[in-house]
């Protein structure tokens, strides 16, 4: 079988390694399509994967994904060989997080599920879903938490900073949950197209004019003139634009960072203080998955604009390239020969 691993900075492949054996706990998928995350490059960028036990590679690529289950141990008695899945690729039980500093990766032909008899490993999906529109559910979760996260109500006043993959989605959820404003900030013309596409009210294109003044005009004026924004959610890990977002915060205003940050950031906690401002950080989906694969099998056309480009695996390396430009959206690798 194939898999890309990530062998040191810069430096990865596809590589043919010997099939997977499973054991009775286990289940063994043939893996569809699997999406190019933003920790991916990452990843490729250091040599180094994972985030609770960073590992310097080689190691395996790729956790955003949906396949068929092609075999299962006899202890596995909720799912069947021939159910398409997807895969919840954290288990802190089985002690397995694909992509993420494990052996296994999803960037691969088959992929070892751990521990497959805990109910949520394997999410299965409903009828006709593409599996590239279901290898959706991991960045989608990722925003569906990050929203949860938020407190934001119907009658709240969001501002999402940054509309890559996750950003995108967390408009996505905002809108479909009936939040009554929504602004999309970035720097990328394309991507706040995009996000208008997709329900928000408003665009604002990040460096284009002072940043409250254009929140004033959407939201109204606050107490001591600041924008009458409710909620901030970082989804663009840009140190500036947090320091930014403080310093124009309105009282009691909330911000929600789920964007990963590389390195520490200052932050203005005085200002904070002052304002009562509440700060929420948010990873991951806890409790999201089933909803957002129902969600995506219930809305599966209109999600399919939320993939900008596919690949087979065999062009991993341009699906890589795209993945950083600013106008793609989610890429998509498909694993079929």
């Amino acid at each position: 079988m194939r898999a890309v691993f990530v062998h040191a900075p810069q430096v990865f492949s596809i590589d043919e390694v010997s099939d997977p054996e499973f054991g009775d706990d286990d289940a063994l998928v043939r893996v569809r399509a699997c999406g190019v995350c933003g920790s991916d490059l990452a990843y490729i960028d250091s040599g180094v994967t994972g985030f609770n036990k960073p590992k310097l590679g080689p190691s395996a690529l790729g956790h955003e994904s949906a396949g068929e289950i092609i075999a299962v141990g006899r202890n596995v008695s909720h799912l069947a060989v021939g159910e398409r899945v997807v895969i919840n690729p954290v288990d802190y039980v089985a002690g397995q997080t694909i992509g993420n500093g494990g052996p296994e990766g999803a960037f691969a032909d088959l992929i070892l599920v751990r521990n497959a008899t805990r109910v949520g490993r394997l999410i299965p999906l409903a009828d006709g879903l593409d599996f590239a529109v279901a290898a959706l559910a991991e960045p989608m979760g990722v925003a569906l938490h990050a929203v949860n996260r938020s407190g934001v109500t119907a009658d709240s006043r969001v501002v999402v900073l940054g509309v890559g993959p996750i950003g995108l989605g967390a408009v996505i959820w905002l809108k479909h949950k009936g939040v009554r404003h929504v602004v999309a900030v970035d720097l990328s013309p394309e991507r706040l197209e995009r996000a208008t596409r997709f329900g928000a009210d408003a665009t604002i294109l990040a460096g284009a004019g002072d940043l409250a003044e254009q929140l004033r005009a959407h939201h109204g004026v606050g107490r001591r003139g600041a924008p009458d924004t409710d909620v901030y959610l970082d989804a663009a890990g840009a140190p500036a634009a947090l320091a930014e977002v403080i310093e124009i915060a309105k009282f009691r205003s909330r911000l929600t960072v789920v964007a990963v940050y590389k390195k520490p950031v200052l932050m203005d906690l005085s200002a904070m203080l002052h304002k009562e401002m509440v700060l929420t950080t948010s990873v991951a989906y806890p409790d999201e998955l089933g909803e957002v694969v129902e969600f995506l099998g219930n809305h599966a056309e209109e999600m399919r604009a939320y993939i900008s480009d596919e690949f087979a695996l065999t062009d991993f390396t341009a699906a890589i390239r795209r993945a950083r430009e600013p106008s793609s959206a989610k890429i998509m690798v498909r694993m079929d020969r």
